[in-house]
């Protein structure tokens, strides 16, 4: 288990991960259960090569393929964004627990997770859920937390801030953050020219995040 927040270099160390276990010659997968976010990474990793592109996504999986899987079918399965992961009743998924299917079908699982950044109702990869399905599979666990902020210049003021305004949860930053280093606008009418402009910013900037 390795968690952090938003900024924590959660995806920086997966795929560092990733790549130092291809090297060691693992059968190993990348799990990306936000599809979009798969087809970004290959599309980079690939650097537009068709050839390097359809290797890719050989190694690069959704999560809804696994539930047929063979026990210890891989070496490694590595998981990022694993608090999207999805439970039994998800649209198109076959399966009962696409946690399971990850301890499960490997001998080895990595979840990188944040229990903040669940969206659905069916995302299902949230901490204590990993856990108690690692202990029924008799897995050793073994826990990481990312602290470090690396986004925002590194400013954990503006983030737990961020984090109090959205009831998220109580922190001591609730008056405010730097305000020199950040601008913070509050927009009446979303079709504004200025409020257009700040939202193409704000698709940019998460789209480089």
């Amino acid at each position: 288990m390795v968690n952090g927040g938003l900024g924590t270099g959660k995806s920086i160390v997966a795929m560092n991960a990733f790549i130092y276990l291809l090297k060691q010659e693992k059968n190993i997968r990348f799990i990306a259960p936000n599809v979009s976010f798969k087809e970004a990474i290959i599309d980079i990793l690939a650097k537009h090569k068709k050839d390097t592109k359809k290797k890719l996504k050989e190694v690069f999986l959704g999560s809804m393929g696994l539930y047929d899987c063979e026990t210890l079918t891989f070496d490694v399965l590595i998981v990022d964004e694993a608090h999207r992961l999805k439970r039994k009743g998800t649209y198109m998924y076959k399966g009962d627990s696409q946690v399971d299917d990850v301890i499960r079908s490997s001998k080895v699982n990595i979840f990188f997770s944040d229990d903040n950044q669940r969206i659905r109702p069916d995302d299902e990869g949230f901490v204590g859920l990993i856990k108690s399905t690692a202990k029924k599979h008799n897995s050793k666990i073994i826990e990481i937390n990312l602290k470090a902020q690396f986004r925002c210049f590194g400013a954990e003021g503006y983030i737990n801030w961020i984090t109090h305004v959205l009831q998220i949860e109580d922190t001591a930053n609730f008056d405010g953050w730097d305000k020199e280093s950040f601008e913070f606008k509050i927009e009446t009418n979303i079709y504004s020219d200025n409020s257009l402009d700040s939202l193409s910013s704000l698709i940019m900037l998460s789209h480089f995040y």
